[in-house]
């Protein structure tokens, strides 16, 4: 655990290498991830700037390393410096453009097109390229798939071997490996079904 709920933030966070999950509890306490963090990510950054608590947790999905940056002094260097100021304003702005995104994913996407939204995601964050394809030597169990794109895991699991039937993944223990990208994206952008 790098930060928990509740806790007030003491410096600005910065994943400098590994991975993290970003999550919070939902209704009935169930966990749903609404980030992934890759290094030079910031992390627990908004609630450091509203000073405020975390509204959620951050967890290593891996040995990570994490610099802080003292809070006064990140508000004295953000205070002197206007360039960094509007570069914190541009990325809070993409921020929260990419939570909006979620939002609408999450609300009216059909199960497949969230599941495929998330693969997408992970892949683009984590993945590792050639020619025939992407795979994703994953870090997170099924379940915090499940939780990244906002359904149970039983219906991650079908959806999985779904995809995987229709030769658009190929799963081997851990490792999903995308075969059809373009089919992928496809189903990740299938107009609002409601589930």
């Amino acid at each position: 655990t790098i930060y928990r709920e509740g806790i007030l933030p003491h410096g600005l966070l910065c994943l400098s290498n590994g991975k993290a999950k970003i999550t919070k509890h939902g209704v009935g306490d169930k966990e749903l991830i609404v980030e992934l963090k890759k290094p030079v990510d910031f992390i627990g950054f908004t609630e450091l700037l509203t000073h405020k608590r975390y509204e959620t947790n951050a967890v290593a999905l891996e040995d990570s390393t994490v610099c802080v940056i003292d809070t006064d002094n990140f508000f004295k260097v953000l205070g002197g410096n206007n360039a960094f100021a509007s570069r914190i304003n541009m990325h809070l702005a993409e921020e929260l453009s990419r939570m909006q995104n979620k939002i609408v994913s999450l609300t009216q996407k059909h199960l497949d097109a969230r599941l495929a939204e998330a693969l997408l995601e992970y892949c683009n964050l984590f993945g590792v390229h050639s020619n025939n394809g992407a795979t994703i030597h994953t870090l997170l169990r099924r379940d915090d798939l499940a939780a990244l794109a906002g359904m149970t895991p039983s219906s991650a699991s079908r959806t999985l071997t779904a995809f995987e039937k229709e030769g658009i993944i190929e799963i081997s223990g851990r490792r999903i490996k995308i075969v059809n990208n373009e089919r992928l994206k496809k189903i990740s952008s299938t107009d609002a079904h409601h589930e």
